[in-house]
């Protein structure tokens, strides 16, 4: 078995358990009263979505984190690949929940599904900041779709999908201090907690401490941008112990 595929297999499992604890935490804290009526039942649908929506976000975060020995296993292009195959999953998932907490709200209270949505996003502890998470949510998802990509400038479109890392977080102490699967259950918050850190730490040292450190250590630079004919050009760089890089033929740089 080449390394490639070893690594391919350990990740799955690891996400595997992952998802699997992710689920274990709801069905440990749910009872067949979340289940017996129709809203408690929409309710407990929707905090399922919640939770694995909310789960595939922080992995498809990890995919593009550019974790160095994953990449030389698996390959950029295919992290890239699961990560927009992933990302339109844990978007409906997280729309779904979203759709039927309100629905179930407003069964629940006997109101209109919009005044029980704007009363629980006013008065509900962090539900404002999850509001604002969620259309930064949906706004970086849009504008992933092919069609609407191509009309925009890349540098748009990466400011623009900048914000998803700003819709997990803002959605963070909404889950503590409302789900009911993490409230007088303190090992699920630790978990569900140690994951959020976890992404964080993992998304802080691979894109922003490595580059940094490298960028002070090698001092790259374009030197010269040469037009090669037939809307080509040979970008060249320069830089301080560039050999330390170990960079080959067919490798790419960003």
């Amino acid at each position: 078995m080449s390394r490639a595929e070893n690594t391919s297999r350990s990740a799955s499992l690891v996400l595997g358990i992952g998802l699997g604890l992710t689920l274990g935490i709801f069905f440990k804290t749910t009872t067949h009263h979340d289940w017996l009526w129709p809203y408690p039942t929409i309710l407990s649908i929707s905090r399922i979505c919640a939770l694995v929506g909310t789960y595939f976000a922080l992995v498809g975060l990890v995919m593009v984190s550019r974790i160095a020995w994953i990449e030389r296993a698996v390959g950029h292009d295919r992290l890239i690949l699961w990560h927009r195959k992933l990302g339109p999953y844990s978007l409906f998932l997280i729309g779904i929940h979203v759709l039927l907490v309100s629905i179930g709200y407003a069964g629940g209270d006997g109101s209109r599904i919009g005044q029980e949505l704007w009363k629980f996003t006013w008065t509900y502890d962090w539900m404002l900041a999850a509001t604002v998470g969620f259309i930064f949510f949906v706004v970086a998802g849009i504008t992933s779709y092919k069609k609407v990509r191509v009309k925009m400038s890349y540098e748009t479109w990466w400011t623009v999908h900048l914000y998803t890392y700003l819709a997990i977080a803002l959605s963070f102490m909404h889950q503590i201090r409302t789900g009911p699967m993490f409230l007088a259950h303190p090992l699920n918050k630790w978990f569900w907690e140690g994951l959020y850190i976890l992404v964080a730490a993992i998304i802080l040292y691979w894109r922003f401490i490595i580059p940094f450190y490298r960028f002070i250590r090698h001092d790259v630079r374009i030197y010269k941008v040469v037009d090669e004919g037939a809307n080509m050009v040979s970008i060249i760089m320069r830089g301080k112990d560039l050999d330390r890089m170990k960079a080959q033929g067919g490798q790419f740089f960003s």
